[in-house]
C-alpha cells in the first residue's frame, strides 16, 4: 500500500547533480520505483559533464527516500513525484564527484564533532516578459512594492503555497529593489536539507512564471544599470540536539 504521500502518483523523476550543480533526471513509471529503489537505476555517466570516462560509463542512481516529494502542480493522469538521487559507482559505491556526496561528507565530519551545520537562504531572481526579441522585466515596481490583487505577489503567494505543500517552509517573500526583481526566503535547515529545499524552491518559481506567461531567471546580473540578484545564505552551526547555535554569546554587546 503506497504511503499518503504516494497515494497518487504515476510517474517519478530521479534527480541527481552535475558537477556544475546543473539538474538531471530520469523518469520513470511509479510502478518501476520500487524495484529502482532496491536495485538501483543504471544510466551512462559517461555523458553528464565532469563525471566519467566512457570506460567507466555505467553508473547508479540510489533514490534517497527521505527526498521523495509529490509536485503538488502535477494531475491525473501525469501526477509526478521527485526523489533526489546518490549518485554510484557500477560497484554500488558512493561515487566521490557527486555533489550529494561532497556535502554528505562535510555534515559527517560536522556531527563527528558534535554539530550540525545548518543554512537558510534568501533567493532573488527575476521574472521577465517577452517584449519583441528581447526579455524585459515583467512589472516597473521597486523595493517592497505592493498593490492588492498586483501579479508579482499573486505569482510569490503560489510559489509559497507550493511550497508548503512539499515541506518547505517560507519565511518572507517581497519584491526585490529592481523593476521584475523578487525575492523568496526559505527557513534554515540542515545543510543537506536546505540545498534541496533550495532545488525545489528554484523548480517551483520558473513552474509558476511559465504558467503565468512569463519567464524566471536567477542570473546574477542579467541587466547593466540595474540591482543584480544575490542568493543571502545564513550559516550557523548547532549541537547535535538541534537546540543550542554554537555562534550565539549571550555575553556579546553586538549579538
Amino acid at each position: 500500500m503506497l504511503e499518503p504521500s504516494k497515494k497518487h502518483v504515476n510517474f517519478v523523476d530521479l534527480l541527481f547533480m552535475d558537477i556544475d550543480g546543473v539538474c538531471k533526471a530520469v523518469g520513470i513509471p511509479y510502478e518501476k520505483y520500487e524495484e529502482d529503489t532496491k536495485e538501483n537505476k543504471w544510466f551512462d555517466g559517461s555523458s553528464i559533464a565532469g563525471f566519467n570516462s566512457i570506460d567507466m560509463s555505467d553508473m547508479r542512481l540510489k533514490p534517497d527516500e527521505s527526498t521523495f516529494h509529490s509536485l503538488p502542480w502535477t494531475e491525473a493522469p501525469l501526477e509526478t513525484a521527485v526523489v533526489l538521487c546518490d549518485v554510484l559507482t557500477k560497484d554500488g559505491e558512493p561515487y566521490e564527484d557527486d555533489p550529494k556526496q561532497m556535502l554528505k561528507k562535510v555534515m559527517e565530519r560536522y556531527r563527528a564533532k558534535g554539530w550540525v551545520y545548518k543554512v537558510g537562504s534568501e533567493v532573488e531572481f527575476f521574472i521577465l516578459k517577452k517584449k519583441g526579441d528581447l526579455w524585459v522585466p515583467h512589472d516597473d515596481g521597486e523595493y517592497f512594492h505592493f498593490k492588492a490583487g498586483d501579479e508579482g505577489g499573486v505569482m510569490r503567494q503560489e510559489i509559497c503555497n507550493y511550497l508548503a505543500r512539499m515541506g518547505v517552509t517560507v519565511e518572507a517573500h517581497h519584491h526585490e529593489v529592481a523593476a521584475g526583481q523578487h525575492e523568496v526566503a526559505i527557513r534554515f535547515d540542515d545543510a543537506d536539507k536546505t540545498a534541496f529545499n533550495i532545488y525545489l524552491l528554484k523548480m517551483t518559481i520558473e513552474y509558476v512564471a511559465k504558467q503565468h506567461g512569463y519567464r524566471a531567471t536567477f542570473m546574477p546580473k542579467p541587466f547593466a544599470g540595474m540591482n543584480g540578484s544575490g542568493m543571502h545564505t545564513h550559516q550557523s552551526v548547532f549541537d547535535l540536539d538541534g537546540k543550542e547555535n554554537l555562534f550565539y554569546d549571550k555575553e556579546d554587546p553586538n549579538r
